[in-house]
């Protein structure tokens, strides 16, 4: 059996992929809306426009959390070139995506520019959910695991994953 034939299934960096997707993203993202809710200086901050941006808050991160976790078990149950797909883009909503959308939201709903929430902390969550993005980006690109295990039908060539 050559080496390229053992590196399927999901293991590896793929499984702490997993994990990571399907454990600690959820968890990051339980822990940040506890954080949001728990201050106290936060409604303050926004004033009459709170209700609706908590809103707005709990809804992003329902949808995050449901992503992460349809992501996870696609990776898990469903090996066909599709998935690939699916968890690349993932990978883009959740991340830059959801916090591009969340931004202007909130520059909509309130007098704060979006330039000054990117200035108070959001441009380095930014700039981390875009390299989180792209590592993970490259490594469902580059994988031999990934391409072995995300196959095309019977038959079909490893590669052509990525077609």
């Amino acid at each position: 059996m050559s080496r390229d034939r053992e590196l399927v299934g999901v293991g590896g960096w793929l499984a702490f992929f997993v994990v990571v997707i399907g454990i600690l993203s959820p968890l990051r993202i339980v822990i940040e809306m506890i954080i949001l809710q728990g201050d106290p200086e936060i409604p303050l901050v926004f004033g009459d426009s709170w209700p609706m941006i908590n809103g707005l808050e709990w809804a992003l991160s329902a949808f995050q959390l449901a992503l992460c976790f349809f992501m996870a078990w696609r990776l898990l149950k469903m090996h066909e070139p599709q998935t690939v797909r699916l968890v690349i883009a993932g990978l883009w909503i959740i991340g830059p995506g959801v916090m591009l959308v969340e931004f202007l939201l909130i520059g909509a709903l309130t007098d704060l520019p979006v330039g000054e929430l990117l200035a108070a902390g959001g441009g380095v969550e930014v700039v981390r959910s875009i390299v989180f993005a792209t590592v993970w980006t490259a490594f469902f690109r580059m994988s031999k695991r990934v391409a072995n295990t995300y196959h095309q039908a019977q038959g079909a060539q490893a590669a052509e994953v990525f077609s």
